[in-house]
């Protein structure tokens, strides 16, 4: 996962789909410059072993507030994708 302000690209983290474990990450940028930013995610997904099923859940949340949802159901052996999601200004 990495995260753009359209000119310097920083990684976040990776996650783990092995393991039924939410991955939960905070972004490190000011709440008040959101809105300048975007989280990419790249993944390459592979079926479990003897399966030919991928299925990821993305949930994005700000202040609480869930604000995107990526839903990955695909009958496949292997899949690269890119998302993109922005954040929603902060009202005061």
């Amino acid at each position: 996962m990495h995260i753009t302000d359209g000119e310097i690209i920083n990684k976040i983290s990776e996650g783990k789909f092995s393991d039924l474990i939410p991955d939960i990450y905070l972004v490190p940028v000011s709440p008040t410059s959101l809105t300048q930013w975007m989280l990419m995610i790249f993944g390459s997904y592979k079926a479990a072993f003897g399966h030919n099923q991928i299925s990821v859940d993305y949930l994005f949340y700000q202040k609480e507030q869930e604000i995107g949802k990526e839903e990955i159901r695909l009958n496949s052996s292997s899949l690269s994708s890119h998302h993109d999601i922005t954040f929603i200004k902060e009202t005061v």
